[in-house]
């Protein structure tokens, strides 16, 4: 399906953890259900190199096997945002008509959470199955290389061009995004690698940021924001 449109950005893909909000949706989930022991031994084969980074986050998710599902929906329910982050994104979506997609390397139940708050048109996260109120499987599809990859099929699929896409992000999984994206602005980051090859670094508040892109969007969008369905 292809989208027409003039020139400038029309989506946005906007990282959760670190970005959007000033909290780690592994670590909500390690407290929630208990975990916090056996996944800091993980943690500390991670630092050693013991293990690589897709290795750890397999490992750890999977400690979540037989918990309960609504004590990880739960701690979601109020999510802590970062400077300005509610006021910057309907500013965006409402005022500029931008699509706000979620690419996170945390959890659907987080992104999800977050469709409440946020004038968001769609997400992509790992996902939390579950049956009779237990996870049943942690389905690891953002791994640390594959947030470009995701937003080449997207673009592939609507019809978009790398410059009518701008991603937002703080840390070392960003980067694959960067290389897919036109407007790559670092926020928040202190990640060297991510700062250098972003086009803009922004410190605290998410309202330049939210600035720094309706300066660039397509004119010819405000006023009607294209809504797709949220992946659930």
């Amino acid at each position: 399906m292809a989208i027409n449109s003039g020139s400038g950005i029309t989506h946005v893909f906007l990282d959760v953890d670190g970005t959007l909000l000033n909290t780690v949706s592994w670590d909500l989930i390690r407290v929630a259900l208990g975990v916090e022991t056996e996944s800091k031994e993980l943690e500390k084969r991670y630092h050693a190199k013991e293990l690589s980074y897709d290795e750890w986050a397999l490992a750890d998710s999977s400690l979540w096997i037989g918990k309960d599902y609504e004590k990880a929906v739960e701690c979601f329910e109020n999510p802590s945002f970062n400077k300005n982050v509610v006021e910057g994104c309907h500013r965006m979506a409402e005022e500029a008509g931008l699509t706000l997609i979620l690419l996170s390397g945390g959890m659907d139940v987080n992104c999800l959470a977050l469709t409440r708050h946020l004038p968001i048109s769609c997400f992509f996260a790992n996902r939390l199955r579950h049956e009779g109120g237990k996870i049943t499987k942690v389905e690891y599809t953002v791994s640390l290389k594959a947030k470009g990859d995701i937003i080449r099929e997207y673009m592939e699929t609507y019809g978009l061009k790398s410059e009518q896409v701008a991603h937002v992000g703080d840390g070392c999984n960003d980067i694959s995004a960067f290389e897919a994206a036109g407007l790559k602005i670092a926020f928040r980051s202190r990640d060297k690698a991510l700062k250098e090859a972003a086009d803009i670094v922004i410190g605290e508040d998410f309202l330049e940021v939210a600035q720094a892109i309706i300066d660039r969007a397509d004119t010819s969008l405000q006023g009607g924001q294209r809504l797709l369905p949220v992946e659930e």
